[in-house]
């Protein structure tokens, strides 16, 4: 076979397998993820039977829901404040969970107060108490 032959070919293949104006799609170009707020701790409010540090451990064992609740937000610069009420019950689960501030908005907040909903707490040994837990997020 020519090479005059062997090129014919090799092209008529390509045009078979490719088509006849072929062309490499351009990868998209991704957005950069946006980044999540770190979560400060300020001082609860507890009853005077209650330990802060109670408190503090079982939100800090559940920073991971509070942080998907931030990744859910399309704002790179996520930031402010956002206050939790909420019963700790005898059995030591949370009811009556409410937001009572917020600047970062209502889905955001409205995300933690449910989360927070499900974890449990030490039971209270005096009876029901509330709490009030501000949640400060910052871009460092």
């Amino acid at each position: 076979m020519t090479m005059t032959r062997r090129s014919s070919l090799a092209s008529a293949l390509l045009l078979v397998a490719c088509g006849p104006k072929s062309q490499v799609e351009p990868a998209p170009i991704e957005e950069p993820a946006a980044s999540i707020p770190s979560i400060v701790i300020e001082e609860p409010t507890v009853g005077p039977s209650y330990s802060r540090d109670l408190v503090r451990r079982v939100v800090r064992t559940h920073f991971d829901e509070i942080e998907a609740c931030l990744a859910t937000q399309s704002d790179p610069k996520l930031a402010g404040k956002v206050v939790i009420a909420w019963t700790i019950e005898l059995d030591g689960k949370p009811s009556k969970a409410r937001v009572t501030e917020t600047t970062v908005g209502d889905e955001v907040a409205g995300c933690i107060r449910d989360a927070i909903t499900t974890w449990e707490f030490p039971k209270p040994t005096h009876g029901a108490l509330e709490i009030t837990y501000p949640f400060v997020l910052s871009q460092d």
